[in-house]
């Protein structure tokens, strides 16, 4: 069974802002640089997230290169600000390595998934609820339960993976904690799926404001002949940090 879950980087949220606080036209946030998560001295790709908030709307759009600067993945997320909470109304994915595109679309209380690859488009519905996130909501998600983070809770999820077209069980808890900031582990809920991707380690500011460091699965892959596979890596955010709420 292979799962090559949309994970995990572009997973940046900024705060929604109000009058003339809003964003005009899209901003960088975040960048970041990926490293081999095994050799943390081989930089291979770079990241950037720039974001337009528009009263309670906001936009996301993630661009993941390559060091010559080649576009590798393109993520492009819209919310909108529902009673306090962040609710998805699109998610679009250019995978380009793997000349694939993807989109995720709430509505009428179901997410619509459609997935295209190869020339072949395939799609699904499911029913969701208050406990359906996205990889670009994660960090606000934390953000807002950062309380229940700290006292050890474990929070748990559905998260949409649009390659997939369903949504698959995550959980959160604390792993430890410092000075220098608070390790968050993501684990799958399916002890199939926890076979074969291995739990995702965030780490955050004491605080809950900002995402300092991302470990494990993410979006861009590695080329191995003519094929590419899945890479687990280590992200450093070097520009803004990335705001939780």
């Amino acid at each position: 069974m292979r799962i090559a879950l949309i994970m995990m980087i572009g997973i940046l949220t900024g705060s929604f802002a109000s009058g003339e606080q809003a964003a005009t036209g899209l901003q960088v946030q975040s960048t970041a640089k990926i490293y081999d998560l095994k050799d943390r001295s081989k930089h291979l790709y770079n990241f950037k997230n720039e974001i337009e908030i528009s009263g309670d709307t906001k936009k996301m759009v993630a661009t993941y290169t390559d060091l010559d600067g080649k576009l590798l993945v393109h993520e492009t997320t819209v919310l909108k600000q529902v009673d306090g909470k962040e609710s998805l109304v699109s998610y679009d994915l250019d995978h380009k390595q793997m000349g694939a595109t993807g989109k995720i679309e709430v509505r009428d209380g179901k997410a619509h998934f459609t997935y295209t690859k190869d020339g072949e488009t395939k799609t699904a519905s499911e029913k969701v609820g208050d406990d359906f996130v996205i990889s670009t909501m994660i960090v606000g998600f934390l953000g807002r339960n950062w309380e229940k983070i700290k006292k050890g809770e474990t929070l748990k999820v559905r998260l949409g993976v649009v390659d997939r077209r369903e949504t698959v069980g995550f959980s959160y808890k604390k792993e430890s904690e410092s000075a220098d900031g608070v390790k968050v582990k993501m684990r799958p809920s399916s002890m199939i799926i926890a076979a074969i991707v291995n739990p995702l380690i965030w780490t955050m500011e004491p605080n809950g404001g900002f995402l300092k460091e991302l470990e494990g699965r993410s979006p861009v892959k590695t080329a191995e002949g003519d094929k590419f596979k899945d890479f687990d890596g280590y992200t450093v955010y070097t520009q803004g940090a990335l705001k939780a709420q």
